[in-house]
């Protein structure tokens, strides 16, 4: 099953190469490894704001539903945290990408994750295409305000990440695969920081 929530777009991972090289102890300057280490900073940041549904930079997102009617009392759970904004709801009316008006609705920003709610007297629209994927969501995360814990969890993340690279397959995968991402978790000690920054599931 496809994920719904799709990155458009990212900021740069919060902990920079020098940080990373200071911690793993490697010579400053620039290096034969700065590009492979430029990845796994990339990969150890995935991993954590997979982890914890919490985006540790910028990000911009699509979420993917297949109809209105499924959204529970007409409302848009946002699992991403924290979103800033909704720039825009769009579905497909004749196979046509057709925006909602924003008038229709607004955000209402949580704690742990987001809705979009009707706004007072509205519905969502009934002319949707009945098909899969036919409503996009899109919208924008910001670093979360404890990007500081997370950069110490993303160092560790990307010293195990550094000290196996023979062993973790393709780096230039999203996230290295789901074992991967556990085994850097729970290999690093970055669980114990991630696990208190994760979203509650409900």
């Amino acid at each position: 099953m496809t994920d719904p929530y799709q990155v458009v777009s990212a900021g740069p991972a919060p902990v920079t190469l020098e940080e990373a090289k200071s911690y793993l102890k490697l010579p400053e300057g620039a290096g034969p490894d700065d590009a492979l280490l430029a990845v796994i900073l990339l990969t150890a940041t995935e991993i954590a704001e997979s982890y914890t549904r919490r985006s540790f930079r910028p990000v911009t997102w699509t979420l993917t539903l297949d109809d209105f009617a499924d959204c529970r009392e007409g409302r848009i759970e946002l699992r991403r945290d924290p979103v800033s904004v909704v720039s825009s709801i769009t579905r497909l009316v004749a196979n046509v990408a057709t925006a909602v008006p924003t008038s229709t609705y607004y955000l209402k920003k949580g704690v742990q994750s987001s809705e979009v709610l009707l706004a007072d007297g509205e519905d969502w629209p009934d002319d949707t295409d009945e098909r899969e994927g036919a409503i996009v969501v899109n919208f924008e995360t910001v670093a979360h305000r404890r990007v500081a814990s997370a950069k110490d969890a993303i160092l560790r993340l990307a010293a195990y990440l550094y000290e196996n690279r023979g062993d973790c397959g393709d780096l230039n995968q999203v996230g290295s695969g789901p074992a991967v991402s556990t085994d850097a978790i729970k290999g690093s000690g970055a669980q114990v920081i991630l696990d208190q920054l994760r979203v509650s599931r409900v």
